[in-house]
């Protein structure tokens, strides 16, 4: 049975998460609740970078390549806003592990992988 708990790493708590993936907003697979499961997989729809928090400002530290698969949090949470992958206005943003490299990509320029 996985713990549900709120999202709190990087922009403090996250009061009414809403539901980009395949889970409920919230659900985690780790004990701590500081740290999402990286359960479900998203796939680049460009070249989406990879960031420190869930803000573009915050250091780029990777990208997840067009059409490659990364590990990933089953919800995505409301960080700053980003204008990226030509999709207008957006704030929600997906936990990440590609080849290692961990961080936030911008959920706009992911898609969501059936399991």
């Amino acid at each position: 049975m996985k713990r549900v708990a709120v999202i709190t790493a990087f922009t403090g708590a996250v009061a009414g998460g809403v539901l980009a993936g395949p889970a409920v907003a919230g659900e985690l697979g780790s004990s701590d609740p500081a740290i999402a499961a990286l359960d479900c997989k998203v796939k680049g729809r460009v070249n989406a970078g990879i960031y420190v928090s869930p803000d573009a400002s915050s250091g780029k530290v990777g990208t997840i390549p067009k059409d490659k698969t990364a590990a990933a949090a089953c919800t995505s949470i409301k960080g700053e806003s980003y204008t990226a992958c030509g999709a207008g206005t957006n704030n929600r943003w997906v936990q990440v592990n590609y080849k290692g490299t961990e961080g936030w990509a911008a959920s706009r320029c992911v898609k969501w992988v059936a399991p």
